[in-house]
């Protein structure tokens, strides 16, 4: 008698699921070299332990798996999030089962840091030698790219001793930063900014930066100077 059993495989894939719906959708990208690892138990008892990388496509398998129950799962560093997909997936395999639907999409978050001014030129622009103004309020509002259109904020916050502050955690999505503007001062270039995220983008450092100088007041008064003297004089 020959007795003899197919080997299985665990197939899947790794991508850039910017819309965070769990597809992969056309123009998202695949994430090459990403670590997946796979244990699980034979029917017959064997332990099993294995690791791989996705390829340059994104794809990759798990080979040679006889009968048994497999768990296939990916380790998300710091700042990457699964929106929708699973971070781990469990089979059941038969004899010669080929599972393709070991798919993990993620994002990386993104960040928008905000900066304020004292523009005392009133060209626009942070000169090295103007401060930046602490205690300013700033608010960020958005909606996600995910299929519910999900609204962000507001979110409120307060710049810096140095003028700065930094929104973080930032799924993909179209945001708007927007400056309170007081009573008093006056803005020397915009109060507000549209910014598009996508997975992984930290917006560069101080491209928003919000210029502003307070108002001030000139007075004086009006004589008939009597006697040409250039004072005001009593009687005058």
């Amino acid at each position: 008698n020959f007795g003899n059993a197919q080997y299985g495989q665990i197939i899947g894939c790794k991508w850039i699921d910017e819309f965070m719906n769990g597809i992969w959708d056309g123009g998202e990208v695949a994430v090459p070299d990403w670590p997946i690892y796979l244990e699980g138990w034979t029917l017959a008892g064997e332990y099993v332990y294995k690791e791989t990388t996705t390829g340059p496509d994104g794809w990759y398998a798990f080979t040679g798996l006889k009968a048994g129950t497999y768990t296939v799962w990916e380790e998300l560093p710091e700042g990457w999030v699964a929106p929708v997909s699973p971070t781990s997936h469990t089979f059941t395999l038969d004899e010669g089962d080929v599972a393709d639907c070991g798919k993990f999409g993620n994002v990386q978050k993104g960040s928008i840091p905000v900066g304020k001014f004292l523009d005392w030129d009133m060209d626009g622009d942070w000169d090295p030698v103007e401060p930046g103004i602490p205690g300013w309020k700033v608010t960020l509002t958005g909606v996600l790219n995910d299929q519910y259109g999900t609204i962000v904020g507001p979110i409120e916050r307060y710049t810096d001793a140095t003028g700065h502050y930094t929104f973080t955690d930032l799924l993909p999505g179209k945001y708007k930063v927007v400056e309170e503007q007081p009573e008093g001062w006056y803005c020397t270039n915009y109060n507000e900014k549209i910014v598009i995220i996508t997975s992984g983008w930290d917006i560069p450092w101080n491209s928003i930066k919000f210029g502003n100088v307070p108002y001030t007041c000139l007075w004086g008064y009006k004589f008939e100077d009597l006697n040409g003297d250039g004072y005001w004089d009593e009687g005058e």
